[in-house]
C-alpha cells in the first residue's frame, strides 16, 4: 500500500505502487510493504518516536514481525 501525504513532482502514486510490487517480487518478499510519502516534519516526529533522534531523515524503515506484513517504509518528499 502506498500512502502519499505529500506530492512528488517526479513520482506518481500509481508508478510508486508498481515499483513496490516489482521490488517485492524481485527480492521474494511475500508480505505486504507499506510506503508512506510525507514531509520532513512527520519524518522528524517518526524518527524522534522510534529512533530517539530529533531530526528529519530521508528514509525510515520498520520491519514487521508477521508473515502478512513485511514492513513499513517512510520517505520524505522534501
Amino acid at each position: 500500500m502506498v500512502i502519499m501525504r505529500a506530492r512528488s513532482r517526479s513520482v506518481s502514486q500509481p508508478a510508486l505502487e508498481r515499483f513496490v510490487t516489482r521490488g517485492r517480487r524481485a527480492v521474494g518478499v511475500r508480505g505486504e510493504v507499506n510506503v508512506l510519502i510525507t514531509r520532513n516534519a512527520e519524518i522528524r516526529r517518526l524518527n524522534r518516536a522510534f529512533r530517539h533522534k530529533d531530526k528529519p531523515t530521508d528514509v525510515l524503515s520498520f520491519p514487521a514481525g508477521t508473515n502478512d506484513i513485511a514492513g513499513d517504509i517512510a520517505i520524505s518528499a522534501d
